[in-house]
């Protein structure tokens, strides 16, 4: 997610469609998030009360759930159009959003093992 975020927002790779970029980096998208979604659920199960009272763990899960939900419903199809956009600011925001989010889940999951 980070390339294609960096790559919307025109920091490196710029000589590739977007587009290309995102596709090429979906199999390993796809294994990372699977990825972290088994070993979350592992984790939690080992100590399910103690995640289960933590705020932040409530908020990790309500930023990863956002940010799922926005990559499948919003950043892909701006990926798809980026280049037939009539203003990058669309693209942008959405680079924008997208890398927000994601900080605010790996800030909040490491709140968990701090508080």
């Amino acid at each position: 997610m980070l390339i294609v975020d960096l790559r919307l927002l025109g920091i490196g790779l710029r000589r590739l469609p977007a587009a290309q970029v995102a596709r090429q980096l979906l199999p390993v998208l796809l294994v990372g998030l699977g990825t972290m979604l088994v070993s979350g659920a592992l984790m939690v199960t080992a100590y399910p009360l103690k995640y289960y009272f933590n705020p932040w763990f409530r908020w990790k899960m309500l930023f990863l759930a956002f940010a799922v939900v926005v990559y499948f419903l919003l950043h892909r199809r701006i990926v798809r159009s980026h280049e037939s956009l009539p203003t990058p600011a669309v693209s942008k925001l959405a680079a924008l959003l997208s890398l927000t989010l994601w900080l605010c889940v790996g800030l909040a999951g490491r709140a968990i093992g701090i508080f």
